[in-house]
């Protein structure tokens, strides 16, 4: 865990949470119910969070879950230049996150064609319990506007 085996003679963060989106919910599960944590809804886009103690011995990561309220597909970018102190190598990098929305509309989805290539040899006699899984699987996903048909393909 790489966690301190000595209490720390002081410990204090501040946290300022902002959101274009509207917060579901804002927790966390390891310290909420901590005397040293201040958790405060600013508004129903911004929380913050406080944390602070003395001789604080770290027993736990302080964890923090929350999620917003998707209407629509949303791109968000993380850029990072390292510098001197820092710990994540020398190389510059990005990360792009695309989320769906929470719910799609029936007049949203889009009707699709789909043609599935199965090759069959003739070792595999047989049967594929995890093909057939995966097959329901993907049937399940369907919508009734979709069509597709599987097209198989014996190898001797």
């Amino acid at each position: 865990m790489g966690l301190s085996s000595k209490p720390l003679e002081t410990v204090h963060f501040n946290l300022d949470a902002k959101s274009q989106s509207l917060y579901k919910y804002f927790q966390s599960p390891s310290h909420e119910n901590s005397t040293a944590t201040s958790m405060t809804k600013v508004t129903d886009y911004n929380y913050t969070i406080e944390f602070g103690d003395e001789n604080y011995f770290p027993d736990k990561d302080f964890i923090l879950h929350y999620e917003t309220i998707r209407d629509e597909v949303q791109f968000n970018v993380l850029t990072y230049t390292p510098t001197e102190e820092d710990s994540m190598g020398a190389e510059s990098f990005y990360s792009l996150w695309i989320t769906p929305p929470d719910s799609v509309s029936e007049d949203e989805v889009i009707p699709k064609d789909i043609i599935l290539q199965l090759m069959f040899h003739q070792v595999w006699r047989t049967e594929n319990h995890q093909l057939k899984q995966s097959l329901d699987e993907f049937i399940d996903l369907l919508t009734p506007i979709d069509k597709f048909n599987i097209l198989t393909l014996g190898l001797m």
